[in-house]
């Protein structure tokens, strides 16, 4: 009877350990699968912030293209060079300011989601929250002064001026030549030309960062 009821016991105690095995195997099974889905959200969403880093690239590269033309032609204007540059363009030139497009909804939805908050590359996160809040923000109160400073010295100079100017914002040479003796201009066209190299420093700035976060998110998600 005894030796019945310690087999009883063994087969008991088998059958208990067998269930817990596979209970062990089965939340391991679950936690891998949980893990491989996340794995894989988390990979869509790196490459949806790479293909907004793109977009960033081509905006940033154009203001800087664009700066740089306008900044060599205020500087020319404030030297008095008048003789490579059309003067019909002075208040097309003054009258402009970057307008900056965030490009941030595929960072905020990752931000939002739980799965930025669980990345295990530290250095990665902090990289790409570097840049959406403190190179975005350098950018907007960058673009958002230029508005300012336009619309409150440039455009009022130019509603009050004797210079006459058309729908696409060009001037007759000779009229806006005679005008380019006026000391108010003269400021507006320094101080505008130093707005647009402080623009050119904040974007090559910001193309550097974006170039380094690009690549570190393609390796990234080749580990992925």
């Amino acid at each position: 009877m005894e030796n019945k009821t310690g087999k009883y016991f063994k087969y008991a105690v088998g059958e208990i350990i067998l269930v817990v095995i596979g209970i062990l195997i089965a939340l391991q099974i679950n936690n891998w699968n949980e893990d491989k889905n996340q794995q894989g959200e988390l990979k869509i969403a790196l490459a949806q912030i790479l293909n907004d880093l793109k977009q960033d690239k081509v905006q940033l590269t154009g203001f800087q293209k664009g700066d740089t033309k306008r900044f060599n032609y205020l500087t020319k204007l404030a030297k008095k060079e008048y003789g490579t540059i059309g003067l019909d363009s002075v208040f097309l030139i003054l009258d402009n300011y970057f307008y900056f497009y965030k490009s941030n909804n595929s960072y905020s939805g990752l931000k939002n989601s739980g799965l930025f908050a669980s990345m295990a590359n530290h250095e990665l996160k902090a990289d790409i929250t570097s840049y959406y809040e403190q190179t975005y923000e350098r950018l907007r109160v960058c673009s958002e002064y230029g508005e300012t400073f336009t619309n409150d010295n440039v455009i009022p100079y130019m509603l009050n001026c004797n210079v006459d100017h058309d729908m696409a914002m060009r001037v007759d040479g000779t009229t806006i030549k005679n005008e380019l003796d006026n000391p108010v201009l003269i400021k507006l066209i320094k101080y505008q030309r130093n707005v647009k190299l402080f623009e050119l420093n904040l974007l090559k700035t910001a193309i550097v960062e974006n170039d380094g976060l690009q690549r570190t998110i393609e390796i990234e998600l080749k580990e992925l």
